[in-house]
């Protein structure tokens, strides 16, 4: 955990947290680089905050996805969802 910082679920929601590199597993910094390379796909005109997930499957693929916004709130897609259909 960074110096001075809390762990992610002892912070506020309105602190920022910060990982860094050391404090992930080669399995987890890779599913992290994952997300972070395809979140510039995402699609999110109205909020502006662009997501990407990663997910690894038994065979040790990995599926990513990203979040698409909708006018019509109901039928936004979120990450980890686009992650799983992509899986699937």
């Amino acid at each position: 955990m960074t110096p001075g910082k809390r762990p992610p679920e002892e912070a506020p929601l309105n602190e920022e947290y910060t990982i860094t590199d050391a404090e992930l597993s080669p399995d987890m910094l890779e599913l992290y680089e994952s997300a972070c390379a395809v979140r510039e796909h995402a699609y999110a005109p109205y909020s502006g905050f662009r997501v990407g997930a990663a997910l690894r499957t038994s065979n040790g693929r990995i599926y990513t996805g990203v979040n698409v916004e909708n006018a019509s709130f109901p039928v936004t897609i979120c990450a980890e969802r686009g992650a799983l259909m992509t899986a699937i």
